[in-house]
Protein backbone atom coordinates (compact mmCIF):
# COMPACT_ATOMS: atom_id res chain seq x y z
CA UNK A 1 0.00 0.00 0.00
CA UNK A 2 1.09 3.43 -0.71
CA UNK A 3 1.25 6.19 1.26
CA UNK A 4 0.76 9.74 0.70
CA UNK A 5 2.77 12.76 1.91
CA UNK A 6 0.49 13.50 4.77
CA UNK A 7 0.35 10.05 6.11
CA UNK A 8 4.38 9.73 5.26
CA UNK A 9 4.56 12.36 7.72
CA UNK A 10 2.21 11.43 10.21
CA UNK A 11 4.04 8.05 10.30
CA UNK A 12 7.06 9.78 10.70
CA UNK A 13 6.67 11.77 14.01
CA UNK A 14 6.78 15.30 12.03
CA UNK A 15 4.03 17.59 13.11
CA UNK A 16 1.23 18.04 11.24
CA UNK A 17 0.11 21.02 8.76
CA UNK A 18 -1.84 23.45 10.80
CA UNK A 19 0.27 22.91 14.32
CA UNK A 20 1.78 26.12 15.96
CA UNK A 21 5.66 26.07 15.75
CA UNK A 22 7.44 26.43 19.21
CA UNK A 23 8.53 29.79 19.60
CA UNK A 24 11.66 30.78 21.02
CA UNK A 25 12.28 33.56 23.19
CA UNK A 26 14.17 36.53 21.78
CA UNK A 27 16.70 37.83 24.30
CA UNK A 28 17.88 41.37 22.70
CA UNK A 29 21.12 43.47 24.01
CA UNK A 30 20.55 46.35 26.33
CA UNK A 31 22.30 49.78 25.10
CA UNK A 32 24.84 49.14 27.86
CA UNK A 33 26.21 45.80 26.23
CA UNK A 34 26.45 47.19 22.97
CA UNK A 35 28.88 50.32 24.07
CA UNK A 36 30.90 47.89 25.88
CA UNK A 37 31.75 45.68 22.98
CA UNK A 38 32.31 48.67 20.83
CA UNK A 39 34.09 49.74 23.64
CA UNK A 40 36.77 46.85 23.85
CA UNK A 41 36.85 46.15 20.03
CA UNK A 42 37.76 49.85 19.69
CA UNK A 43 40.81 49.89 22.16
CA UNK A 44 41.76 46.02 20.48
CA UNK A 45 42.28 48.13 17.18
CA UNK A 46 44.19 50.71 18.51
CA UNK A 47 46.47 48.62 20.23
CA UNK A 48 46.79 46.30 17.22
CA UNK A 49 47.54 49.36 14.54
CA UNK A 50 50.33 50.79 17.58
CA UNK A 51 52.06 47.68 17.10
CA UNK A 52 52.03 47.64 13.63
CA UNK A 53 53.02 51.16 13.57
CA UNK A 54 55.85 50.12 15.27
CA UNK A 55 56.94 46.91 13.76
CA UNK A 56 56.66 49.01 10.16
CA UNK A 57 58.72 52.24 11.69
CA UNK A 58 61.62 49.68 12.70
CA UNK A 59 65.35 49.93 11.77
CA UNK A 60 65.03 46.10 9.97
CA UNK A 61 61.07 47.21 8.17
CA UNK A 62 63.31 50.33 6.54
CA UNK A 63 66.50 48.07 6.11
CA UNK A 64 64.36 45.70 4.32
CA UNK A 65 62.90 48.36 2.08
CA UNK A 66 66.09 50.29 1.42
CA UNK A 67 66.82 46.66 -0.04
CA UNK A 68 64.14 46.64 -2.06
CA UNK A 69 64.85 49.86 -3.40
CA UNK A 70 68.27 49.52 -4.27
CA UNK A 71 67.44 46.53 -6.36
CA UNK A 72 64.60 48.51 -8.40
CA UNK A 73 67.81 50.94 -8.49
CA UNK A 74 69.97 48.42 -10.53
CA UNK A 75 66.97 47.19 -12.60
CA UNK A 76 66.39 51.03 -13.42
CA UNK A 77 69.91 51.89 -13.99
CA UNK A 78 69.96 48.19 -16.19
CA UNK A 79 67.13 49.50 -18.17
CA UNK A 80 68.47 52.62 -19.27
CA UNK A 81 71.87 51.18 -20.27
CA UNK A 82 69.93 48.78 -22.68
CA UNK A 83 67.62 51.27 -23.94
CA UNK A 84 70.51 53.37 -24.94
CA UNK A 85 72.70 50.53 -26.55
CA UNK A 86 70.02 49.62 -28.72
CA UNK A 87 69.01 53.24 -29.98
CA UNK A 88 72.65 54.33 -29.70
CA UNK A 89 72.02 57.57 -27.55
CA UNK A 90 74.35 58.53 -24.89
CA UNK A 91 72.79 59.74 -21.43
CA UNK A 92 74.34 61.66 -18.10
CA UNK A 93 74.06 60.48 -14.89
CA UNK A 94 73.69 63.48 -12.32
CA UNK A 95 74.92 63.28 -8.59
CA UNK A 96 74.67 65.43 -5.76
CA UNK A 97 78.15 66.55 -4.61
CA UNK A 98 78.64 65.52 -1.16
CA UNK A 99 75.04 65.02 0.62
CA UNK A 100 73.00 61.99 0.40
CA UNK A 101 69.69 62.47 -1.61
CA UNK A 102 67.18 59.93 -2.62
CA UNK A 103 66.68 61.08 -6.63
CA UNK A 104 69.56 60.15 -8.78
CA UNK A 105 68.96 62.01 -12.08
CA UNK A 106 69.74 60.93 -16.00
CA UNK A 107 69.70 63.55 -19.22
CA UNK A 108 69.47 62.01 -22.44
CA UNK A 109 72.43 63.74 -24.49
CA UNK A 110 70.45 64.10 -27.72
CA UNK A 111 67.36 65.42 -26.43
CA UNK A 112 67.46 67.08 -23.16
CA UNK A 113 65.42 65.17 -21.50
CA UNK A 114 65.66 64.25 -18.14
CA UNK A 115 64.39 61.15 -16.19
CA UNK A 116 64.84 60.30 -12.62
CA UNK A 117 65.20 57.09 -10.07
CA UNK A 118 62.86 58.18 -7.02
CA UNK A 119 64.28 56.18 -3.30
CA UNK A 120 60.65 57.27 -1.98
CA UNK A 121 62.88 57.95 1.09
CA UNK A 122 63.32 54.45 1.41
CA UNK A 123 66.82 54.77 -0.20
CA UNK A 124 69.35 57.84 -0.23
CA UNK A 125 72.47 57.64 -2.41
CA UNK A 126 75.31 59.40 -2.24
CA UNK A 127 78.84 59.17 -4.43
CA UNK A 128 81.61 57.99 -3.17
CA UNK A 129 84.64 60.06 -3.33
CA UNK A 130 88.58 58.91 -2.60
CA UNK A 131 89.72 62.22 -3.01
CA UNK A 132 89.34 65.51 -2.99
CA UNK A 133 89.86 65.98 -6.85
CA UNK A 134 86.64 63.98 -7.12
CA UNK A 135 85.08 65.72 -4.89
CA UNK A 136 84.43 67.85 -8.30
CA UNK A 137 83.17 65.46 -10.69
CA UNK A 138 79.32 65.56 -10.55
CA UNK A 139 78.27 63.55 -13.08
CA UNK A 140 78.97 60.22 -15.36
CA UNK A 141 78.59 60.22 -18.95
CA UNK A 142 77.86 56.60 -20.70
CA UNK A 143 78.63 56.50 -24.25
CA UNK A 144 76.84 53.36 -26.73
CA UNK A 145 79.71 53.37 -29.22
CA UNK A 146 82.37 52.19 -26.65
CA UNK A 147 79.81 50.87 -23.70
CA UNK A 148 81.61 52.60 -21.19
CA UNK A 149 80.76 55.29 -18.22
CA UNK A 150 83.60 57.88 -17.73
CA UNK A 151 84.33 58.52 -15.56
CA UNK A 152 83.51 54.95 -13.40
CA UNK A 153 81.84 56.15 -10.42
CA UNK A 154 80.45 53.61 -6.67
CA UNK A 155 77.09 55.09 -5.16
CA UNK A 156 76.96 54.32 -0.58
CA UNK A 157 73.43 53.42 -0.35
CA UNK A 158 71.31 54.51 2.87
CA UNK A 159 68.45 53.72 4.55
CA UNK A 160 66.27 55.97 6.24
CA UNK A 161 68.39 56.92 9.52
CA UNK A 162 67.02 56.08 12.76
CA UNK A 163 69.96 57.78 14.98
CA UNK A 164 72.73 60.26 13.81
CA UNK A 165 74.90 57.12 12.57
CA UNK A 166 74.15 57.14 8.37
CA UNK A 167 76.35 54.19 7.42
CA UNK A 168 75.89 52.65 3.79
CA UNK A 169 74.43 49.07 3.59
CA UNK A 170 74.88 48.53 0.32
CA UNK A 171 76.91 49.97 -2.66
CA UNK A 172 76.35 50.43 -6.30
CA UNK A 173 79.24 49.65 -8.19
CA UNK A 174 79.59 51.06 -12.16
CA UNK A 175 82.69 50.37 -13.58
CA UNK A 176 84.22 51.90 -17.00
CA UNK A 177 83.14 49.06 -18.66
CA UNK A 178 79.79 49.81 -18.28
CA UNK A 179 79.11 46.55 -15.55
CA UNK A 180 76.51 47.44 -13.10
CA UNK A 181 76.31 45.84 -9.55
CA UNK A 182 75.23 46.12 -6.40
CA UNK A 183 77.65 45.27 -3.64
CA UNK A 184 77.80 44.47 0.35
CA UNK A 185 81.28 45.99 0.79
CA UNK A 186 82.83 48.73 -0.46
CA UNK A 187 84.89 48.52 -3.60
Amino acid sequence: MRLYRADRSSDEGLSRRGEPLAVKPFHAFCLAELLTVFLVAAVLAGVAGLALHRSLDSSQARLAAARRESESLLRWLQGKTRRALAERRSFRLHFSSSQAVDVLYLRWDDTGRTERFDGRGRLFMRRRVKSTQEATITESVFSPLFHTFSPAFTLDLFSPPEEKAFRPFRFLVVSVQGRIRLADTPP
